[in-house]
């Protein structure tokens, strides 16, 4: 895809950046984050920004 082409995509539709999960020792929590980027890729998104 070219810079271009990526442009054109990026600024036709919906730009979706996840929330990130943490537990309850302020860690990064894995498996929520890649469930909600999984739901998110559910949807017609643009681009995900994890």
């Amino acid at each position: 895809m070219s810079p271009q082409e990526m442009a054109a995509k990026i600024g036709s539709g919906l730009l979706s950046f996840p929330v990130t999960h943490f537990d309850a020792a302020l860690q990064f929590d894995v498996d929520p984050y890649r469930r909600h980027c999984s739901w998110l890729l559910e949807h017609d998104v643009a681009g995900l920004f994890a």
